[in-house]
């Protein structure tokens, strides 16, 4: 009863006092998201008429100015951090605090933040991550840019690939192989990629 008196409440609220409800301060001045969350730590707000359901967006658009399409919101709360791992499990996600927001590019949002792998010259094995050996990942929504090391990433898809037909699997996916290294359906697109190879090569 008493969830449900709160909940209307808040549904009278402005979209200010909302936000500064649903949130706690911390000892570092962050206003900590005390809804739902994400599972990658960013605080989610069901509240329809914000302009994102991603809290931090919301705040920033409520209290900063609008949001700009290509643009992300980032925690400057975290970039100024050195104790934080970033990541999942980084503390400054649901931070809420206006004044912890900027409105930033997705390049330079990762560059700002000391956890970016851009920033590293070496993998933790010792490669120098330069010209042809540094790989980067184009971001998604659910993940940053990522730089790695391209030696290091042929040498897992070598080991995937050795586990795998020591098991008796195919070397693409978990499926049992039924002919060489490949599973019934990898042997038909296989096959497929290889028609299609020479029907261009004919044209």
């Amino acid at each position: 009863m008493v969830g449900m008196v709160g909940q209307r409440v808040r549904k009278l609220m402005s979209d200010e006092d909302y936000i500064r409800t649903m949130s706690v301060v911390n000892n570092e001045g962050c206003w900590i998201w005390r809804g739902s969350r994400l599972p990658c730590g960013y605080g989610l707000t069901s509240r329809k008429r914000l302009a994102s359901k991603r809290a931090h967006c919301a705040a920033f658009a409520v209290f900063v100015g609008p949001l700009v399409k290509g643009l992300t919101i980032d925690h400057e709360c975290h970039n100024a951090s050195t104790d934080c791992a970033g990541g999942d499990t980084c503390r400054h996600r649901a931070c809420v605090n206006p004044e912890h927001l900027a409105q930033k590019s997705i390049r330079a949002n990762a560059a700002a933040s000391r956890n970016w792998s851009g920033n590293r010259t070496h993998c933790p094995i010792g490669h120098e991550l330069s010209g042809k050996n540094r790989m980067v990942r184009r971001p998604t929504v659910a993940q940053s840019i990522k730089t790695e090391c391209r030696a290091c990433h042929y040498e897992r898809v070598a080991d995937r690939r050795a586990r795998r037909l020591a098991d008796g699997l195919c070397d693409r996916c978990d499926e049992r192989r039924v002919n060489g290294t490949t599973c019934e359906r990898h042997r038909i697109l296989g096959a497929e990629r290889a028609r299609q190879l020479r029907s261009i090569n004919a044209g």
